[in-house]
């Protein structure tokens, strides 16, 4: 099973999302795969370096989210979940931080039950990040003119 995960091709705008992110944010994997198998495939799929942290089970993605903030000192509007599926979200919530839905055909319905925002690829992403650094320096502007 693992080599074909390691041969399957990555999500959509993936590897560009992570080389844009990389040293503008401290990345984690969190993840409901066991956490050596994890590990593995990260290092067999070139990603490990990307990620300051990785997270696996036998630990809830809400436990690591909960773990991650506290270890790392990091507040819930200074960290981003993102993710596919409702344990992803639920795991946002219960350690109160923000979270981006990754939407595709089969979790489309779900997502638009919830409050969420959305993208469709990683790509995406990209052009969320920059939005939402424009619109924190902007509040940080405001604030400081006060």
């Amino acid at each position: 099973m693992r080599h074909k995960v390691v041969a399957c091709a990555f999500v959509l705008g993936a590897r560009e999302m992570l080389e844009h992110l990389r040293g503008r944010c401290r990345l984690f994997v969190t993840s409901g795969t066991p956490h050596a198998e994890l590990e593995w495939i990260l290092k067999a799929r070139g990603l490990a370096p990307y990620f300051e942290g990785v997270w696996g089970t036998p630990h809830t993605k809400a436990e690591i989210a909960r773990a991650i903030a506290r270890e790392q000192a990091l507040h819930g509007g200074e960290t981003l979940r993102v993710g596919d599926g409702l344990a992803d979200y639920q795991a946002a919530q219960a350690a109160g931080i923000d979270f981006l839905a990754r939407i595709t055909d089969e979790n489309r319905e779900l997502w638009s039950t919830l409050p969420v925002t959305g993208v469709g690829d990683l790509h995406e992403i990209r052009a969320w990040w920059e939005q939402q650094r424009q619109v924190k320096d902007t509040e940080s502007d405001h604030d400081q003119r006060g």
